[in-house]
């Protein structure tokens, strides 16, 4: 009686606790306390039977599941029995409980039997089949065949990989049985009367089924298990409109399988598919019936089938694909009309067709398959329409004006179709793809839309001059999408130049005219539509270099062409100089110095340095009031232009009339920059802190790292470049030393080094080079480092950055020549930057492994040289220097290997991954391993790391490949692996001895990697099982 007054006191004061914890958090001390009592869990069983409280209920099942998990082998069969009552008493009676805790019932229920199916599985899968059969307790059966296919193959180190291995084989033989009678319950809910007497409890049970079924079907082999009355069965709850069953046929496309009668499963979904899609797009009041969800589920299931299945069908007369194509299209209009998932898989289905379609021509060499082009097209001038203000100004106003964004979404990018210019975009994607795949068939159904654009284009001046250019913006708008439609179709206009020669020049003169008008009338001046409208414009000027390319060596064959040529390249010059002006906005004169640029590296006309000599004779008066991000692409561009060359080789290149005009125009970028060291007071008066001198150091060094850059890959014009920057490099050198304490210089002289070695290293050279690394080395080596290591501001870390960068490069690209610095190198990455940052989650962190790694790649032979210490050549001398120079090489490898080793026993998953992967290639390319294995102590603490990190589970998402490197470690020796290593590290655990043998006798001394990989597999279970056995 005591006792039980005791319980029911504790068990007020957990009623009152729980509640408090669940809702509100807080200090769990007092519930972990409790948990820990040796009669904790005899007395849940004393709550579950007198609480109605579902918190209680929850924390004592919680309290059950550890016991289950941890001692269920060692209690008595009568405690067992005990356990087991209560709790399938409180899954079949208490109708009380909540959704959650019935789970959690369940699954202890499942975990129970994880025991005892080992023993006769077929009675087991018989008892929870009269569950499910049962009218009373169906529901509860279900769910219980739902846990049982979740805990059986539960990846959780609660059960051993044995354990695991025949759980696993056992239920897959009784598979068969659970699909048989949840197919079973299936038709007969579906023969019930209809309508159904307890509309919630059918909809409840088949959902449940359903869900069940999903349970097996991520883990069972579906080719084997699926049959024709399932699959009929889902189809027929599909005609239902249910979800769940969409769930699941979703789930069995996804994997790809391939059922008995397979073709016949395909033509089933296929004729399914195009029913419903026909039902929905003939009554459009379905969408809003079916509900968004479905319609979502719907989609996906059809996206499905074109990714995996198309090639199957595509060329099969038993598949209508015209019929189903045409379908999909008014579907796909439907789904346009509302910002849904729905939509965005429409179109991504689209583009997975054009992209199946694309490669056949492309690989294959096939004509583009006629049958398809007249709804292709129609596709092409619905997407259009959708995109345009003029036809979906409703639609298009719903939308985000998001950011432009010159780059192209990734494929596995998330689209945002919220965004409008994301939106029109994509869709453009598309409609380049189908121009791409009938390009004769495509521009001439789009001609009327850039016709279309220029009408509009001369609405301007007028509309200037009654003052209302604002009423034009949709127009703007639409003009602006049209033209960056163009930009995307370009390219079509290069393969058949005389056949699409008229079109493109319609276009490209149109452009230079709509550019002409903007800049006469100053259209940017009106608001932001119009400044993308005038960018637009030359971005889609830009787009046809490579067909001027071809245009200008098809009148070099041609000349009588050559008079036409040369005028369009001076009015594309007219169009763009003007808008080198401090009035123009800072976009619209980028894009006019990024399509000089273009003109000079792409298009190369042979008449382009002759016709822009007024302008580099006058581009520094051309630039002075501009922006330096502006002035930056201007100089570039006229770089380009004197640097490049024609194409064509056997034109004069005309080196001896560039050079003269380069030195000139650099002088004039420079000229400034070298006198600032001879400023009176410079150091002295600290003037380099002045706010204009730094600006004029950070504007040159910008404009200068601009220009290399862009520098074509013509040695003559690298050559010309160096000779005339070569005067800045030992000023700038200088300015290092005196702007260590100022980030924002220092990394911009770092980021100008570092384009220095990279655009121009054979014109620099090994010694400069040297030189500058030693400097940089010598006067970042101090306390310096440290602060912009430990500095709260990103350009600490960027200036880092950049050096490491510069020490990389260099390191790759000077081989052995570079070696004198190696030295000094490794001791400024092991000394000075190392320790500050290993401990921390500095980003530096993957660059200095990754310049580590490139010191042992490609001075491998440093570290191991050939030994010559015996010839009788040598003098004790070079003997003993040889030998001094062995000892500190060995001795900066062991620190660099220890560093690496470090990482790999951090929580750091991607630099873990990074280095992984570099000690792969390193024992790839040079043995790396063999080398390690040969020192004892270290190879010992290394695959213990790697033995730490599999068994902890903190690097669970790279266990694979940490696998793979153990087994290639493995390899070098494998006696020494098994009997040394693996029996070593087992011995420094807390497992028990019976747990270690099990564990030895379970992992056989096989060679062959997939046995090794298996076996390292059921360690990894086994220890975490015997370790959570211990612990707990």
């Amino acid at each position: 009686m005591n006792n039980n007054n005791g319980l029911e006191q504790l068990l007020l004061e957990l009623e009152t606790i729980l509640p408090q914890f669940y809702n509100q958090g807080g200090d769990d001390s007092k519930l972990r306390l409790y948990q820990s009592k040796s009669d904790a869990q005899e007395n849940v069983l004393y709550f579950l039977r007198h609480s109605q409280s579902q918190f209680v209920i929850h924390f004592s099942l919680s309290i059950l599941e550890s016991k289950i998990n941890k001692r269920w082998v060692n209690l008595s069969a009568q405690e067992q029995n005990d356990l087991k009552t209560i709790v399938f008493d409180l899954y079949l009676r208490h109708n009380a409980l909540v959704n959650y805790n019935v789970t959690k019932v369940a699954q202890l229920i499942a975990d129970i039997g994880r025991y005892e199916f080992q023993t006769n599985s077929q009675n087991y899968i018989n008892e929870v089949m009269s569950l499910v059969n049962n009218p009373q307790t169906s529901l509860r059966g279900i769910l219980l065949l739902k846990e049982i296919s979740t805990e059986f193959t539960t990846s959780k180190g609660v059960i051993s990989q044995n354990t695991k291995n025949t759980l696993r084989k056992l239920l897959l033989e009784r598979v068969p049985t659970i699909i048989q009678v949840l197919t079973t319950s299936l038709n007969q809910l579906l023969d019930q009367t209809s309508p159904h007497p307890d509309t919630n409890n059918y909809e409840t049970k088949v959902n449940s089924i359903f869900e069940t079924l999903l349970s097996y079907f991520s883990w069972i082999p579906l080719n084997e298990f699926l049959t024709p009355t399932l699959l009929e069965t889902l189809f027929r709850y599909l005609e239902l409109s249910n979800i769940s069953s969409l769930k699941c046929l979703n789930e069995i496309l996804s994997k790809n399988c391939v059922p008995r009668e397979f073709q016949e499963f395909l033509f089933r979904v296929f004729n399914e598919i195009n029913k419903l899609t026909n039902h929905i797009v003939k009554n459009t009041a379905m969408v809003s019936q079916l509900g968004y969800e479905f319609i979502n589920k719907f989609t996906l299931l059809i996206s499905l089938f074109v990714s995996n299945h198309l090639r199957r069908v595509e060329n099969n007369p038993n598949f209508s694909i015209q019929t189903f194509l045409a379908n999909l299209f008014q579907y796909t209009l439907l789904q346009s009309t509302t910002l849904t998932d729905s939509y965005k898989i429409c179109m991504d289905i689209w583009k997975t067709f054009l992209d199946y379609l694309l490669t056949n021509v492309n690989e294959q060499g096939v004509a583009s398959p006629a049958k398809y082009t007249d709804g292709l097209i129609q596709l092409q001038s619905e997407l259009v329409k959708r995109i345009l203000f003029a036809f979906n100004k409703d639609f298009l106003d719903q939308l985000q004006d998001g950011d432009e964004d010159d780059d192209q979404p990734a494929d596995d990018e998330e689209i945002d179709f919220n965004s409008c210019s994301t939106y029109i975009d994509y869709s453009i994607n598309i409609i380049s793809k189908i121009t791409e795949l009938y390009p004769k068939e495509g521009l001439k159904s789009l001609a009327w839309l850039f016709t279309q654009s220029m009408e509009l284009a001369q609405l301007i001046p007028q509309a200037k001059a009654n003052n209302s250019l604002s009423s034009l913006t949709s127009n703007v708008k639409d003009i602006t999408t049209i033209l960056k439609l163009f930009a995307r179709l370009t390219h079509l206009f290069v393969p058949n130049f005389g056949e699409t020669y008229d079109y493109a020049i319609y276009v490209y003169n149109g452009l230079l005219q709509m550019c002409q008008v903007c800049e006469i009338h100053k259209v940017y001046n009106v608001g932001s539509d119009f400044i993308k409208l005038h960018d637009q414009i030359l971005c889609t000027i830009r787009s046809f270099s490579y067909w001027l390319g071809d245009y200008g060596n098809e009148v070099r064959v041609k000349p009588a062409g050559q008079a036409d040529y040369d005028r369009i390249i001076a009015e594309t010059i007219n169009i763009i100089v003007p808008l080198f002006n401090g009035s123009v906005p800072q976009t619209i004169s980028i894009s006019a110095g990024r399509l000089l640029n273009s003109l000079a590296v792409v298009a190369k006309p042979s008449c382009l340095f002759n016709q822009t000599e007024v302008v580099i004779t006058n581009i520094h008066n051309i630039c002075l009031s501009l922006p330096t991000p502006v002035q930056s692409i201007i100089y570039s561009a006229i770089s380009s232009t004197i640097l490049t060359p024609p194409s064509n080789v056997n034109l004069n290149h005309q080196w001896d009339i560039r050079r003269p005009k380069y030195s000139p125009f650099v002088k004039g970028i420079t000229s400034q920059y070298l006198e600032i060291p001879q400023i009176q007071g410079f150091i002295d008066s600290k003037l380099y802190l002045d706010g204009q001198v730094i600006q004029r150091i950070q504007k040159t060094l910008n404009i200068v790292t601009s220009i290399m850059k862009t520098v074509p890959d013509v040695t003559m014009a690298k050559g010309i470049l160096h000779d005339a920057i070569q005067d800045i490099l030992p000023v700038t050198l200088r300015l290092f030393v005196v702007y260590i304490n100022v980030p924002s210089v220092l990394s911009s002289i770092l980021d100008f080094f570092f384009t220095l070695f990279e655009c121009l290293k054979t014109q620099v050279g090994v010694n400069f080079t040297q030189q500058t690394i030693s400097t940089f080395l010598e006067i970042l080596g101090g306390d310096n480092l440290k602060q912009l290591l430990t500095s709260s501001n990103d350009i600490g870390n960027s200036i880092v950055q950049k050096l490491i960068e510069i020490l990389t490069f260099s390191i790759q690209t000077y081989g052995h020549s570079f070696e004198t610095l190696l030295t000094p190198i490794i001791s400024f990455a092991m000394e000075k930057i190392y320790p500050v940052i290993i401990d921390s989650t500095s980003p530096i962190k993957p660059l200095l492994f990754s310049l580590l790694y490139t010191i042992l790649d490609n001075h491998w032979r440093y570290f191991f040289p050939t030994s010559t210490i015996a010839s009788s050549n040598n003098n004790n001398n070079s003997a003993n220097g040889q030998s001094q120079q062995q000892q500190t090489s060995y001795q900066q490898l062991a620190s660099i290997l220890t560093a690496f080793q470090k990482t790999f026993q951090q929580n750091d998953v991607n630099l873990f991954k990074q280095n992984l992967e570099y000690f792969e290639k390193l024992n790839m390319k040079h043995k790396l391993y063999e080398k390690i294995i040969q020192e004892p102590g270290f190879s010992k603490s290394l695959i213990f790391d790697f033995f730490k990190s599999l068994t902890s589970g903190c690097q669970s998402i790279n266990s694979e490949d940490i696998i793979n490197t153990t087994y290639h470690f493995a390899s070098i020796d494998f006696p020494k692996f098994y009997h040394q290593y693996f029996v070593e590290y087992l011995s420094t655990s807390e497992l028990t001895v019976d747990q270690k043998n099990i564990i030895k006798t379970n992992f056989s001394n096989e060679k062959d990697h997939p046995t090794f990989n298996r076996n390292m597999n059921q360690f990894i279970n086994d220890f975490s099982y015997y370790t959570f056995l211990i612990k707990n």
